[in-house]
């Protein structure tokens, strides 16, 4: 099955289940669905290190950016813990456990042109596997590296357009893991 045919769960605006429908139809169309996001991190002297990747160039989204995360859309029927375990095996070759991570918040986000809007499940997984021994499955990925908050926040400062997400979110990320850890 194509990604763009997947069915996701559609929900409302407080997140609430309302239906089922196709994930390009979700953003064709402006549906709220749900989504997870794991941040790949290890600690680091004040801060975290951050497993950034480059995304594929036949991405639908952002594609050919960086992007401090990993994640996709939570299948229909599929647990938030599947997805999570799922999408950090299926981009990355990590098999990983539920007591690997720590949850972090549900955040809720609008694209600029309002035709994505994801309810995003946050965590964070430590980990300091040797990132040459990382596999890209899905070939959602291209590469992978080691890169420390400063450096992740100088270069989206610098140099935005090469990044999937923004500053202020990405802060925000480190604002909400430095609580957690």
């Amino acid at each position: 099955m194509s990604s763009t045919n997947e069915t996701i769960e559609e929900v409302d605006e407080n997140n609430n289940p309302i239906g089922v429908i196709l994930k390009s139809d979700a953003h064709r169309d402006g549906k709220w669905h749900r989504v997870v996001h794991i941040y790949y991190i290890k600690p680091a002297k004040d801060s975290f290190d951050f497993l950034v990747h480059l995304r594929a160039k036949d991405k639908d989204s952002s594609p050919n950016r960086w992007d401090t995360r990993f994640g996709g859309h939570i299948e229909y029927t599929q647990s938030i813990e599947d997805a999570v375990k799922a999408e950090m095996n299926q981009e990355i070759g990590v098999k990983i456990e539920i007591d690997d991570l720590i949850e972090g918040s549900v955040r809720r986000s609008v694209s600029q042109s309002k035709k994505n809007r994801e309810f995003n499940y946050v965590f964070f997984y430590k980990g300091d596997k040797d990132e040459s021994k990382l596999t890209f499955n899905d070939a959602e990925v291209q590469e992978v590296r080691w890169m420390s908050q400063e450096e992740v926040e100088d270069s989206m400062l610098q140099e935005p357009d090469m990044w999937a997400g923004n500053l202020n979110e990405f802060s925000s990320i480190c604002e909400e893991l430095e609580k957690l850890a």
